[in-house]
């Protein structure tokens, strides 16, 4: 990852985790974050990282540091062990088609009948939008948390959105968030 774009991203993570902790049974879990470049502005602003436009650029790190992806069973009763890792990917692709469709920017918006296999509906990711000008410069940023219930996986994400917005304000980037 470029110095850039690490920076960007290490601060989301924090905001993230951060409201995270305020959970206090919220050991394991996921959170996802994918960057597009729009335009080759785009992607210098994010240091170069991009081979082509529009190709996304995934990371996954676990709600703690160095904690399992995976929520053994038994958290708040439930038999179950869930694969937040591969889950917080069906909210992403959620959010993905409900901008794309304009129906919100945020997983929960896409319409009952839109999920399908690979995409979900479920609380707990949203779409950032932040450019530099307001011609070229474009970054398109998804944010995804899994592993608490999902309106607690949601509050997490909007204090990674409210990261975000912090820091285009700081560096004179503009947003459009859920």
């Amino acid at each position: 990852m470029n110095v850039k774009a690490e920076w960007l991203v290490e601060g989301i993570v924090g905001a993230i985790r951060g409201e995270a902790n305020k959970i206090p049974d919220f050991e394991y879990g996921a959170i996802a974050i994918r960057l597009i470049a729009k335009d080759y502005a785009a992607n210098k602003l994010l240091g170069g990282i991009f081979v082509e436009l529009d190709a996304d650029r995934d990371h996954l790190f676990g709600i703690k540091p160095g904690a399992p992806k995976t929520r053994p069973a038994g958290w708040r009763g439930r038999k179950e062990e869930a694969a937040c890792g591969g889950y917080v990917y069906l909210k992403l692709e959620g959010c993905a088609r409900a901008v794309i469709l304009g129906y919100g920017r945020r997983s929960s918006d896409l319409p009952d009948e839109l999920v399908t296999i690979g995409r979900v509906n479920t609380p707990g990711a949203a779409c950032y939008d932040i450019q530099k000008h307001k011609l070229h410069g474009q970054i398109r940023i998804y944010l995804g948390v899994s592993g608490a219930d999902p309106l607690e996986d949601e509050k997490c994400v909007m204090a990674g959105g409210e990261y975000i917005e912090k820091w285009c304000e700081a560096n004179g980037f503009t947003s459009i968030a859920p």
